[in-house]
């Protein structure tokens, strides 16, 4: 497996997936590599998991300059993990990942009878997707049940936040608090 210095990504091709470059070298045990992105409340959940099982695991604050230059708070994180457990990590992120996604699928199906969209969103879907307008809900219902992973964003306002459902053919955005569509990525349909 290759490494990326720039960025501290493990990967198996010649370009780094992160930042791009093709200067890479051969991952040393030594090496600490970058396994996922996440915001501070999620953060401590996996590191904590992750060394419950053995894997140390390091977390750096990641953000944008304009809240370094005000110095605002980091909300977001990057874990790393030695490449001599990245394997083992991955494998453990995908099953949190996975156990998660099902947890927040019954959520929302248990709420389903909440899910309401726009009048607008619902005609452009309609005409985009060639449906009726009285079925466009039901497609949303649809990516949820099939959807292969699920993620909640936590709103950098008040209350709330944000739940996407990544299908194959999409991406749904909903309101965590309200149930409302906020979107649908159909790019490739």
């Amino acid at each position: 497996m290759n490494y990326c210095e720039n960025c501290h990504a493990a990967c198996e091709g010649d370009v780094c997936p992160l930042c791009g470059t093709k200067k890479l070298r051969k991952a040393t045990a030594k090496d600490f590599c970058y396994l996922c992105q996440c915001d501070e409340g999620q953060c401590d959940g996996i590191a904590d998991a992750l060394e419950e099982n053995g894997i140390h695991c390091v977390a750096m604050p990641y953000g944008r300059g304009v809240e370094s230059q005000f110095g605002l708070p980091l909300s977001v994180y990057r874990l790393f993990v030695p490449f001599s457990h990245y394997e083992r990590a991955r494998d453990f992120l995908e099953q949190m990942q996975s156990a998660r996604t099902e947890e927040l699928r019954k959520g929302l199906l248990q709420n389903i009878g909440r899910l309401n969209i726009g009048l607008r969103l619902e005609r452009r879907l309609s005409k985009k997707l060639k449906i009726p307008r009285d079925r466009v809900l039901d497609f949303c219902v649809d990516i949820i049940k099939s959807c292969k992973f699920i993620s909640i964003e936590k709103n950098n306002g008040a209350t709330g936040g944000f739940i996407f459902c990544y299908a194959d053919e999409c991406t749904l955005a909903l309101d965590s608090s309200t149930y409302e569509v906020l979107a649908i990525d159909l790019t490739d349909k």
